[in-house]
């Protein structure tokens, strides 16, 4: 499998307080109910959810949105049999910064 080529944009966030509280708690409940596993990754972090039809819709969704406001880090989606995988990655410092956001550093 080929990875994907990692942005080198500024690690920042293009989306308002308000929009990042309410992006914040989406994440926070699909943690709580859905997430099966999370694992740190030298370059990001390894996110394991339920293999469910509609919920890797959603996830999808939630990913293109992930792209559009932190675009420094490569966000992938893969859905199978078994479980809804997300990769974020990103290089350098902005690896770290994925870490923290997904509280795996």
């Amino acid at each position: 499998m080929e990875l994907p080529t990692l942005p080198s944009d500024p690690v920042a966030c293009s989306l308002s307080v308000a929009d990042l509280r309410q992006r914040e708690e989406v994440w926070s409940s699909l943690a709580s109910t859905v997430l099966r596993s999370k694992v740190a990754l030298p370059d990001g972090v390894r996110l394991v959810f339920e293999a469910d039809h509609a919920l890797a819709h959603r996830l999808v969704d939630l990913v293109v949105a992930e792209r559009e406001c932190c675009g420094w880090a490569s966000w992938t989606l893969d859905y199978g049999a078994d479980a809804t995988v997300i990769e974020v990655r990103a290089v350098g410092p902005a690896a770290k910064a994925v870490r923290l956001m997904f509280e795996t550093a």
